[in-house]
């Protein structure tokens, strides 16, 4: 009987088998999960001795353990989770590692100040729920997805070069209009000087996402089509290749970019590079990810004010109190918000779902919910975060917690799945798993009113670098 393509197996790599033979796994996993889940709480443990002053750091503790114990999972697992991956090293940091550091005496952050602490273990049970739940979420999403009977979309070469000269276009035009002294100077003067030049904040927001995650988006489609193509054009595509991602690069850098954002777009260039294409890379590109995230992340806020500031290393506790990790702090604010106001009812997310409606024709128009949270406690800095969880427990207290993680373990599994075809394929994500999974480090971040317009970029742009394929699956 003959056997139809789609059904063919693929063929396999004997070195690639060898280079990640599946007996490391449980040895890499048991020595990870007893870095994160034993080694790392209990040095923070020894080092601030009796100076906790609320029991609810043993919450945090059972947070550290069930988010280092689901990472350390997704290291042993066959198949390359880069959506659950980047979610759990998110909650592992932030709503793990950092509400033990504060909670063991090391305080909020100093731009979330009179945090009130006696609603620390309602803030970690919706941590812990929302941890179970997204692991549950991903257990009961199904293992293989059905291919769609409509036909596919593939990426369109001449729809990716006109979309490239449209923003590399844009990309010039900005360096022009800041000028590289801004866009190499501190953060908080190129953000002053966007907000001038461009007037209006969501018209600020959607242009500096274009010449950001909407070039980064084009430069992966290049790259997918360079693979794909004849080698007929493929030194031409490699000097297009070359100078977008200069531009990219010279736009989104580690002075003057938010630290998130340029993360993104490092990650996302290593995926269409091929750093995910065995598990031995895909395992020790989220190692470094996670160490990165939890020290250099911090280090690099160096520029927020002075580029002639000093980088420096020095104890690591102390970071984890600083306003890089204000997740935890706004949660307690969020749960001491909805016991005082209570739930919004799903207002925020109206104002999530229609960002795109400009402020001036919709003056009541809901904030971002880390404004919200910084007006209700008083606070002079707005620019906070909003976590996941929060989000959905101002919008609909634990019910929404809960309906929320479950939906999302679902959705991100089956992201995954779809994701990990394509890597057995051709050695790289799809378009959007090259961009999206690390994008998610801003939506888990929040607020999610502000993570919108990029988001919105990177699904336009990747819709639009598409066709519908002449081919059936």
């Amino acid at each position: 009987m003959r056997t139809s393509k789609a059904f063919r197996t693929p063929t396999v790599d004997p070195m690639a088998r060898l280079s990640t033979p599946a007996s490391h796994a449980p040895f890499l996993g048991t020595i990870l999960a007893g870095a994160l889940v034993g080694l790392v709480p209990m040095l923070i443990i020894a080092a601030t001795g009796s100076s906790a002053s609320d029991s609810a750091w043993v919450g945090a503790l059972i947070a550290v353990i069930i988010a280092g114990m689901r990472f350390s999972w997704l290291m042993t697992v066959p198949d390359r989770r880069l959506f659950e991956m980047v979610t759990w090293l998110f909650v592992y940091v932030f709503l793990g590692i950092a509400p033990l550091v504060q909670l063991r005496g090391y305080g909020a952050p100093s731009t979330t100040p009179n945090v009130d602490f006696s609603n620390a273990w309602t803030a970690i049970a919706a941590v812990i729920v929302f941890e179970v739940l997204l692991i549950l979420g991903a257990v009961l999403a199904p293992s293989r997805i059905e291919l769609p009977a409509a036909r596919p979309r593939t990426i369109d070469p001449v729809r990716v070069y006109l979309w490239t000269a449209l923003l590399l276009s844009m990309g010039a035009a900005y360096i022009a209009l800041i000028g590289l002294g801004a866009i190499w100077g501190p953060r908080v003067w190129r953000g002053a000087v966007v907000w001038r030049t461009f007037g209006d904040p969501l018209v600020a927001q959607i242009v500096e996402a274009l010449v950001s995650v909407g070039l980064l988006t084009v430069i992966v489609a290049q790259v997918l089509v360079m693979r794909d193509g004849s080698a007929a054009w493929r030194s031409t595509r490699r000097v297009v290749v070359f100078f977008s991602a200069l531009m990219l690069l010279t736009i989104v850098n580690p002075v003057g970019s938010p630290r998130y954002v340029f993360g993104v777009i490092v990650l996302g260039l290593l995926a269409v590079m091929g750093a995910y294409s065995s598990l031995l890379k895909y395992r020790a590109t989220s190692i470094l990810a996670l160490l990165s995230l939890a020290f250099l992340f911090p280090v690099l806020d160096s520029f927020r004010y002075s580029t002639a500031s000093a980088i420096e290393f020095s104890d690591p506790l102390p970071q984890f109190a600083s306003p890089d990790f204000d997740a935890f702090a706004q949660l307690i604010n969020v749960v001491e918000y909805v016991n005082d106001v209570g739930p919004t009812l799903g207002w925020q997310m109206v104002g999530v779902l229609l960002f795109w409606v400009p402020r001036a024709f919709w003056p009541s128009k809901p904030v971002d919910t880390g404004v919200l949270i910084a007006n209700y406690k008083g606070y002079a800095f707005s620019n906070l975060s909003a976590p996941l969880p929060a989000e959905l427990l101002i919008n609909g207290a634990f019910l929404a917690v809960i309906v929320g993680a479950v939906a999302l373990g679902v959705f991100l599994r089956r992201w995954d799945t779809s994701n990990e075809l394509q890597l057995k394929k051709t050695g790289v994500p799809t378009l959007l798993g090259c961009v999206l999974p690390f994008y998610l480090l801003l939506v888990l971040r929040g607020s999610l009113l502000q993570a919108m317009a990029s988001l919105s970029v990177i699904l336009a742009v990747s819709a639009l670098v598409t066709s519908r394929s002449d081919r059936r699956t």
